[in-house]
């Protein structure tokens, strides 16, 4: 599932991320989470801070925008540089940011 939470405060951020992960099973607990992060610091933060909620905090991956963009890429079969310049040729469009969303939005249509 893909969920967007948006908020100017980590804590809040952190704290909505514990409830969804409690609330929601996990089909099998084997298969990795994916998570989208900004820094390795933000990985650190989240991986800690989880530790500290559940006690034990483990088989999840966190990818970079352009890490994400490339697992995306593979996953739909399209092939990704790291100027975006392939990408954004294929969708015919300029701009990488634009590219970027066109590739989560056929990804999401694909795993759904």
């Amino acid at each position: 599932m893909f969920y967007l939470h948006t908020s100017n405060r980590t804590e809040n951020l952190l704290s909505h991320l514990s409830h969804i992960i409690e609330l929601n099973e996990r089909r099998n607990i084997f298969e990795k989470e994916l998570i989208l992060i900004q820094s390795q610091g933000m990985e650190r933060i989240i991986s800690q801070t989880m530790a500290d909620y559940f006690g034990s905090w483990c088989n999840f991956e966190y990818h970079l925008p352009l890490d994400f963009l490339h697992l995306i890429s593979q996953k739909i079969d399209l092939e990704f540089t790291a100027d975006g310049l392939t990408v954004s040729l294929l969708f015919g469009v300029s701009n990488i940011f634009c590219a970027m969303w066109m590739m989560t939005f056929f990804y999401l249509l694909n795993s759904i």
